[in-house]
């Protein structure tokens, strides 16, 4: 076996520093546009899925504007698994 911890490709990203998420609810038939805003989003910019939002168990892209905002769009009705219990926000 040869080669060394060195050789092998990794890249480290920091968490992004997230201040606020708009809007706070949605339609349930989904489609809304959420804003993410914050600090360290431009590392998360990537065609490979780095940057995500996680609705429920449903995970979509984040598409970053630039490293303070970025968005995704809330999943429909029929991709999530079940409703939401009475109380969950």
């Amino acid at each position: 076996m040869s080669g060394s911890a060195a050789s092998v490709p990794f890249a480290y990203y920091a968490h992004p520093n997230i201040s606020a998420v708009e809007p706070r609810s949605g339609p349930w038939d989904g489609g809304t546009r959420v804003v993410v805003r914050g600090e360290g989003l431009a590392a998360y910019d990537s065609p490979f899925g780095r940057g995500q939002c996680k609705f429920g168990e449903v995970v979509v892209p984040l598409t970053v504007v630039n490293d303070t905002t970025g968005h995704c769009v809330a999943p429909r009705r029929s991709e999530l698994a079940a409703p939401p219990e009475p109380g969950w926000y």
